[in-house]
């Protein structure tokens, strides 16, 4: 074999490398240069809470934990304020553009982690072309909400941290030396937003299926399972309620139905499209993630299958959708929470291709293989449309 076609193996850890360096150069690079064009010195909204919560206590000498735990509306954002403080101690003064780029290099790890984790399921060409959709999705400024604001490392850290604590744990023994790391990067998961408290319970729900089909078993595991589920009531239980959040809930499941298609449906459906259809939309999304559960459920599957950290990550994703609904209700489509909502397609699109690869017959092969083209087609065509009609006008 040539040495240049040795580098197409599947077990290429170059070419996947390649494939994943060119991603996160484009990814970063959109960001540097929206922060660039649109990033300001002057601390903006909510950061502003950052000089009497944290700046002043620091420099007279009085800044405690209780000051790093405060509640900032339902969150702790304990790591968003000490990565501020740690950027403020380095440059003896408070930068907003700084903090911008530390958070911009937070969310290109986290994504390039993601994208690593999910290509471990794809052979060598699937993983160039999640690495290609990859950069699609997230060097469009959909998140722009985000990325020249310093204050909003708190959504890309628990993008860092849940599902490094997912991956961590999917595969791990209760109680051993990798489900205790797993079970601190979940813990600090909700010291980033208030939705990491939602860590636990994807995990807990993904063992208990496992201890259904007799993977997991013993009473080591389910003391490990009740531990985490100890931890995630806690977490939920300590959550900040803000009455001048309310009115964002649902109030019926009409209204559930309703806001859940619109936030599940997107990047695709139109605000247009009658809610029957934002529904099979959504559920054509998130197809290729209940397609693997059922194969998963059938083949029994032992938990190191590197096939249920995609149903992990999905799982993770859809309950953060959830989340964002109870939340925010029809405001769940701001650009602040898009760079959450595209994690749920990204999952999707690695699970499809691993499914075109290596769960289908030939039989079906082709009708599967026009199926997975037409689902990214419609992704595309559905961001490309968005970006189109919203963002110029959003930055401007």
């Amino acid at each position: 074999m040539m040495p240049e076609q040795s580098l197409w193996r599947g077990d290429s850890a170059f070419v996947r490398g390649i494939g994943l360096a060119g991603c996160l150069a484009v990814i970063v690079g959109a960001k540097i240069w929206l922060i660039a064009e649109y990033g300001s010195s002057t601390p903006f909204w909510d950061q502003w809470s950052e000089a009497p919560g944290v700046y002043r206590p620091f420099l007279t000498g009085t800044l405690s934990l209780t000051d790093l735990l405060a509640a900032h509306n339902e969150h702790r954002i304990i790591l968003t304020r000490l990565v501020a403080l740690a950027l403020f101690i380095a440059e003896g003064r408070w930068d907003p553009i700084g903090q911008t780029i530390v958070n911009a290099a937070i969310h290109t790890a986290a994504l390039g982690l993601l994208v690593a984790m999910l290509s471990r399921a794809l052979d060598v060409a699937s993983a160039l072309l999640l690495s290609v959709f990859a950069a699609l999705l997230f060097a469009s400024p959909f998140g722009w909400m985000n990325t020249p604001v310093g204050f909003q490392a708190q959504f890309y850290l628990l993008m860092l941290l849940a599902p490094l604590s997912l991956w961590t744990l999917y595969a791990s023994a209760a109680w051993t030396p990798r489900w205790w790391l797993g079970t601190l990067l979940g813990v600090l998961s909700y010291f980033s937003i208030a939705s990491g408290a939602l860590t636990f319970p994807v995990f807990i729900a993904i063992a208990g299926v496992q201890f259904a089909i007799g993977r997991r078993a013993g009473p080591r595991e389910l003391s490990g399972l009740l531990a985490h589920a100890i931890l995630a009531a806690v977490m939920i239980w300590d959550i900040p309620k803000i009455s001048a959040h309310a009115g964002f809930a649902p109030k019926s499941v009409l209204d559930w139905y309703e806001w859940l298609g619109i936030a599940a449906s997107w990047p695709v459906a139109k605000s247009s499209w009658p809610s029957v259809l934002r529904i099979l939309t959504a559920a054509a999304i998130y197809a290729p993630s209940a397609i693997l559960a059922t194969r998963l459920l059938r083949q029994r599957a032992p938990i190191k299958d590197g096939r249920w950290l995609l149903l992990t990550i999905a799982c993770w994703a859809m309950l953060q959708t959830l989340a964002l609904v109870q939340g925010r209700g029809t405001a769940a489509l701001q650009s602040r929470y898009y760079d959450l909502l595209l994690i749920g397609v990204l999952v999707n699109a690695a699970t499809l291709l691993h499914l075109q690869c290596n769960e289908i017959s030939s039989r079906w092969r082709n009708a599967v293989t026009f199926a997975c083209a037409a689902w990214f087609i419609a992704i595309t065509v559905g961001l490309g449309q968005k970006a189109f009609d919203g963002i110029p006008a959003e930055l401007t």
